[in-house]
């Protein structure tokens, strides 16, 4: 039987485990400009078993975590945008299929979003030219600042690593 101080050294390791930090940037948020006029996908449940229909197109991509608890108000947590650039969103999707297994290769934070969150995992896509593929992640990930993502703008990695977010 586990006693109440176990139960709850239990739940703040799971706590610790499940916990992100999120940059919520109003003037980040405002000063983001659209000019690729993107359209998001409807959310996908992750499912390496059974894919998505993923466009075989140019895009950029994201993984966001979507509550599915009966009666709390709709939300999305967007954890990583990417890119599909020199393949289409579906040939990216599959690589990511391999990274959810942990494939040779495989990056270790991708993995651990898969192994943590992988069953509450959704994903959209949003088609853009190739030309554009890089100049709309890189805004995307500049307004949003994903927490799984690695990568950002030179400022945004110099103010990060100095104030221990990198």
């Amino acid at each position: 039987m586990t006693s109440p101080l176990d139960a709850l050294v239990e739940l703040g390791n799971e706590r610790l485990i499940f916990s992100l930090e999120f940059v919520l940037r109003p003037n980040a948020w405002r000063d983001h400009q659209d000019q690729w006029g993107l359209r998001w996908s409807r959310p996908r449940r992750w499912n390496p078993q059974a894919p998505a229909r993923i466009p075989k197109s140019s895009g950029i991509y994201a993984f966001s975590l979507i509550p599915d608890a009966p009666g709390v108000p709709p939300g999305e947590y967007v954890l990583y945008v990417g890119k599909a650039e020199s393949q289409t969103l579906a040939q990216r999707y599959q690589q990511y299929v391999r990274e959810a297994a942990g494939a040779a290769g495989t990056r270790i934070h991708i993995y651990n979003m898969f192994k943590r969150w992988g069953g509450q995992l959704w994903y959209r896509c949003a088609l853009v030219s190739s030309a554009d593929v890089d100049d709309a992640e890189r805004a995307i990930r500049a307004a949003l600042e994903p927490p799984m993502n690695r990568d950002f703008s030179i400022d945004l990695n110099a103010a990060a690593r100095a104030f221990g977010r990198l």
